[in-house]
C-alpha cells in the first residue's frame, strides 16, 4: 500500500507557501473509525498462536492428558496452579480448533470447548486476582460466543468491561455488546 503523497514529495511545492483554501469551505469534521466487527477469520478477534499455527490432534491429546495429571498433582495454594489452569483452557481451545477441521470433529470440538470453559471459569472464580484475568474473561466470553451462547458471552464481556475498562481486550469485544 502506497503512502499518500505529501507536499515534501513534490519538488515544485514551495515550503513557504500557504496551503490553498478549499473550494467549498466546510466545518472541520473529526474522523471516527468504528472498531472492526468480527469476521469469518477467527484470527481477527483471537490473536493467539493456536489460531494461526494449529497442531494436530495426535499431539494435543497426550499433552492435555499430561497437563491434567499435573493439575491434579498441583496444590490449590501453589502459585503455579492458575498457570496450569490457563494452559489447560488454552490447550482445549487448541483441540477445539484442530477438531473443527476434521470430518468427525464436531463432537470433539464441542467437548473441548466445554472443557476450556470449565477451566476459564474455574480460574475466574478461584483466582479473582489473577494478573491476566482480563484475558481469561475475554476468552471465556469468546468461547461462549463461538458456541452460540450469547447470554453468557455478553455477561462475561460486561464483567471484563467493568473490571478492566482499560484492557486492550475490551476493544476486541463486538461493538454490539460494548454498549452499556
Amino acid at each position: 500500500m502506497e503512502a499518500p503523497p505529501t507536499a515534501a514529495a513534490d519538488p515544485s511545492a514551495d515550503a513557504s507557501a500557504e496551503p490553498a483554501a478549499p473550494a467549498d469551505p466546510q466545518p472541520p469534521t473529526v474522523a471516527t473509525t468504528p472498531a472492526p466487527e468480527p469476521s469469518a477469520d477467527p484470527s481477527a478477534r483471537d490473536p493467539r498462536r493456536i489460531v494461526k499455527q494449529q497442531r494436530p490432534r495426535s499431539l494435543l491429546v497426550p499433552e492435555l492428558a499430561a497437563l491434567e495429571r499435573l493439575y491434579a498433582a498441583t496444590r490449590k495454594s501453589s502459585p503455579d496452579r492458575p498457570v496450569v489452569m490457563r494452559r489447560l483452557a488454552e490447550g482445549y481451545v487448541e483441540l477445539e480448533y484442530a477438531a473443527a477441521h476434521e470430518p468427525d470433529g464436531a463432537k470433539i470440538a464441542t467437548a473441548a470447548r466445554k472443557h476450556a470453559l470449565t477451566y476459564y471459569l474455574a480460574l475466574r472464580s478461584e483466582y479473582p486476582t489473577y494478573a491476566k484475568l482480563d484475558e481469561v474473561l475475554y476468552y471465556a466470553g469468546y468461547e461462549h460466543e463461538r458456541g452460540g451462547d450469547s447470554a453468557n458471552a455478553r455477561a462475561l464481556y460486561r464483567e471484563l468491561m467493568q473490571q478492566s475498562p482499560t484492557s486492550p481486550f475490551v476493544l476486541r469485544v463486538p461493538a454490539k455488546w460494548r454498549s452499556r
